[in-house]
Order: C-alpha cells, then structure tokens, then sequence
C-alpha cells in the first residue's frame, strides 16, 4: 500500500471519531461528572494470535484504553507489542515491531445489566513505531464479546474477539500479511 493512502485513511478514522464525539457530547442534556467519565473508561490487555502466512506467524499482546461514549459507541487507544515468528522457529530481537493506533466500536445490541455480556464491532489501526525490519502498518476489523460490565463484578471482565488483519510491511521485498486473529483478553 502506498503511504499516503495509510495517512488518509488514518485521517478518516480520526474524523469519523470526532464526529460520533460531536454527536453524542452535544446530545447530552445532563452536565457529565468526573466520576461517570472514569466508569466509561476501561483498560484492557490480552494476547492474541494469526494464522501463518508467507512463513510467518503473527502473536501480539494488545494493550487498550477504551472510552464508551454511549452504551453503542466506543473509541479505543491502542498499544500493541508485535511478535512474527517465521516457520523455523528462530526467534532473534529483529522479530518484533511495537505498534501505535486507535479504533472505533459499535455495539449492535447495548448490553443490559442482566444479560451475560455483548457483542461489539470493531475497526482499528496500528502504524509500528522505533526501528524494527518488520515495521508494518495494521488495519482490522473484528467481532468482540465481552462479558457484562454493569454491576458488581465490574471490575474484571472476559474479552474474546475474531478479527481480520492485514499487515502492510514498509521494507521493501517483504510481503503484505492478511489473516484472522484470535484473542483473548481481559477488561479492567
């Protein structure tokens, strides 16, 4: 992919974004304290892994701080640590990239606070970051569950998604990887 097609898509991201907070901020009739921003605040952490292509097998740990705008709408910030093992199994300090982005997440169906949890989909990027000969950028879509965050047991809830990622890799010679994810995860 060419670079500037990354940067634009990325500026669409972020102007889609913008506008969901537009829309929800200025539908509000009631001030927002302190407290219910923080409670629509999560972190989540997880490990994750791709199916192989071109001799590749993609494990990342994905690190995320999600804010829930409304009980359809989220927005996440995303850290994610990047591990390509080859077919061989060797593993050396060349094999990693650290990845920086963001997404957006819709949930079809909000959750109530007896239901078991909720689906969400889910669109986000990452654009590696440092210096690493797998430095790529990431696009995926996915479809998440998480358990019910409302009540009690608030504090640590299950995360299990299935996304479709693409790995675009900015050193020449290295081919585009494309495949499905499987993570697991917790949401604090």
């Amino acid at each position: 992919m060419n670079h500037k097609k990354n940067y634009s898509l990325l500026s669409m991201v972020l102007t889609i974004v913008l506008l969901i907070t537009n829309v929800t901020s200025t539908s509000a009739q009631t001030p927002v304290t302190i407290g219910e921003t923080l409670q629509n605040l999560h972190i989540e952490a997880g490990i994750g892994a791709g199916t192989p292509t071109h001799s590749l097998m993609p494990i990342d740990i994905p690190v995320s701080m999600v804010y829930q705008f409304t009980p359809r709408f989220s927005a996440q910030l995303l850290s994610r640590a990047q591990y390509f093992l080859p077919k061989d199994g060797m593993t050396d300090k060349y094999n990693y990239a650290y990845g920086l982005g963001g997404g957006i997440g819709f949930a079809p169906f909000p959750i109530d606070s007896k239901e078991f949890g909720t689906y969400e989909i889910r669109a986000n990027f990452t654009a590696s970051i440092g210096n690493s000969d797998y430095k790529n950028m990431g696009y995926g879509i996915g479809l998440y569950w998480r358990g019910n965050t409302r009540g009690p047991r608030r504090c640590l809830v299950p995360l299990l998604g299935i996304e479709y990622r693409v790995h675009d890799f900015i050193l020449d010679g290295m081919k585009t990887s494309m495949g499905f994810y499987l993570t697991f995860g917790m949401r604090f």
